[in-house]
């Protein structure tokens, strides 16, 4: 039997893989987000405020998912990046996935019936069943990634996507039953996609990086693997928690409607959570392989870039306070008030990227333990927040305790970044900026009686007025490899 290589395919990483794997995953994430506009259309009209039990449900999605992918795959990425006998063949992998699925699942049903109640159930069994095809999707994700062939599948994943909005349309349109919906929707497009990724998976060259290995050598490595991951796996555990403890504290100390008008901005402001693990992973052979050249955390390079994705994330706040209006206007008639607490979660948006990005950051390091106690400081300050603040505040408290638990945690990576030197201290201040003025935008923009659009033009104005040499390097940069490609 012949022993798989040693060093994994490393020097195929390059900048224009990680552009084309950034960019498909990115137009695949506004495909995306406009099927979930469509969706949330569809579904607001036909359930009213009865909606939180959809979006509660969907959200949850969101939280559990953690225990789908609990750090195993930036973890397996690098391992194939620089020493493939250290890794282990995907075949090994399905039990554990699996078995992460099915208690991803009963988390699930159970969480949405413990704030929703018995009458939650039927939806939540069916629309939760999704979490199987998320399952194998995140099977296959390290062999397709470290390849940077991801937007192979991205594109089978926009199909999919589409596929669902329009099967939804067709239940809506036939009034079928809440619990089909989700089926239609989400439960049976994600299942098409698993088998569409078991497909990709068979054709991707660094599969053959593992085939050979001895079955006694590859249970040794998955349970090496799976102590390494562990702390990281926690720590995730710990950041889905405290990012989405608004769900269970909106749901108990507020009436359905305030709930459902919440969990529409909620709902919106989450995939940014996706969309900052595309950042972040796509740029993830390339840290881990320029970690054998310089220590990331005084690295001119991540400066620049933790900086440039900052400033995108903040071009995000202010696209979600600028269309807070017209996004519910157009998405959500039903649930007037609800722009308001979309406008309120916008500064996630200036937050979750940098964030991610430090977290792959201190991955590439070998320091994603570290993030295990960033985590645990985030999950008390948040719990203690919303006990304090959400029974008398309500939704509008919880809002802004999303970010800005995420901020605080963020807190101590960016001081240890800003050790580094001056060039550490200068990025720490223009990441903490960029944060300041978007919180100050979406402030403006729930207390102001003007059009909250004039609000969104004008904290671009500032994004683009602090950041405009790192936005302008990051341009040239993806100009640069696009040219190259």
């Amino acid at each position: 039997m012949s022993k798989p290589s040693g060093p994994g395919p490393a020097a195929v990483a390059s900048q224009v893989g990680a552009t084309h794997t950034a960019l498909a995953q990115l137009v695949a994430r506004a495909v995306s987000l406009l099927a979930l506009a469509a969706s949330t259309y569809l579904v607001t009209t036909r359930m009213g405020n009865d909606y939180a039990d959809w979006a509660t449900v969907l959200s949850t999605v969101g939280l559990v998912g953690v225990l789908l992918e609990p750090g195993l795959t930036p973890v397996t990425v690098r391992r194939l990046a620089t020493d493939a006998r250290t890794a282990t063949d995907p075949r090994h992998f399905w039990p554990l996935r699996l078995g992460l699925g099915a208690i991803s699942y009963v988390v699930l049903v159970g969480f949405v019936v413990a704030v929703r109640g018995l009458d939650a159930l039927p939806l939540a069994a069916v629309l939760g069943a999704q979490v199987f095809g998320r399952a194998v999707v995140t099977l296959v994700m390290p062999w397709l990634q470290v390849d940077q062939r991801l937007h192979r599948l991205t594109a089978w994943e926009t199909l999919c996507t589409l596929l669902g909005l329009g099967a939804l349309w067709i239940g809506v349109q036939t009034h079928a039953p809440i619990p089909v919906l989700g089926l239609l929707a989400f439960t049976a497009p994600l299942t098409l996609l698993g088998l569409l990724a078991l497909r990709e998976l068979a054709t991707t060259p660094s599969l053959s990086l593992t085939a050979g290995m001895a079955p006694a050598t590859a249970r040794a490595n998955r349970a090496s693997l799976v102590r390494e991951v562990l702390p990281l796996m926690l720590a995730l555990i710990i950041t889905a928690s405290y990012t989405r403890t608004s769900i269970a504290f909106v749901n108990l100390y507020t009436d359905d409607a305030e709930a459902s008008r919440f969990l529409f901005g909620f709902l919106f402001i989450e995939q940014l959570i996706g969309l900052a693990g595309v950042v972040s992973a796509a740029v993830l052979p390339l840290l881990a392989a320029r970690t054998a050249r310089a220590h990331l955390l005084s690295d001119d390079v991540t400066h620049r870039l933790l900086v440039s994705v900052t400033a995108l994330g903040a071009m995000g706040s202010a696209a979600f306070i600028g269309g807070s209006l017209i996004l519910r206007r157009l998405i959500g008639p039903d649930l007037p008030g609800a722009e308001h607490y979309l406008a309120l979660l916008a500064p996630f948006s200036a937050v979750i990227v940098p964030a991610m990005t430090l977290a792959y950051v201190y991955v590439s390091l070998g320091r994603s333990g570290d993030y295990l106690w960033y985590a645990v400081i985030g999950l008390v300050a948040n719990i203690a927040l919303s006990l304090a603040l959400v029974p008398t505040w309500g939704a509008a408290a919880s809002a802004r305790i999303t970010w800005l638990t995420e901020l605080l945690v963020m807190a101590v990576p960016l001081w240890h970044l800003a050790r580094t030197g001056a060039g550490g201290r200068r990025t720490a201040a223009a990441i903490l900026g960029l944060v300041a003025v978007s919180a100050g935008a979406a402030e403006i923009a729930v207390r102001w009686d003007g059009s909250p659009l004039w609000v969104g033009l004008s904290l671009v104005v500032a994004v683009g007025l602090l950041a405009r040499s790192p936005l302008v390097w990051f341009a040239r940069e993806a100009r640069v490899n696009q040219v190259s490609a």
